[in-house]
């Protein structure tokens, strides 16, 4: 594993899960908050929290984009 874990908060969860595959560190948990998928339809998931897990994995907690429906709209 490498030595440096990069910080992947505020990245949504693909860029995420990207960069600790390229820095070798495997990722263990990925804990959805938030809305469900089906009320964040078409909107980003991002990493709200990272930690390490005492086995070196890491422990990702992701949530939807909220966006109300007029905003969803206009995009």
């Amino acid at each position: 594993m490498s030595a440096v874990c990069p910080d992947t908060t505020g990245y949504t969860v693909g860029r995420a899960r990207a960069l600790l595959a390229e820095a070798g560190v495997p990722m263990l948990v990925e804990q959805r908050i938030g809305p469900g998928e089906a009320t964040c339809e078409g909107t980003r998931t991002l990493v709200v929290r990272q930690r390490r897990l005492p086995g070196g994995e890491i422990a990702l907690t992701v949530a939807g984009e909220w966006r109300s429906p007029l905003d969803r709209e206009q995009a």
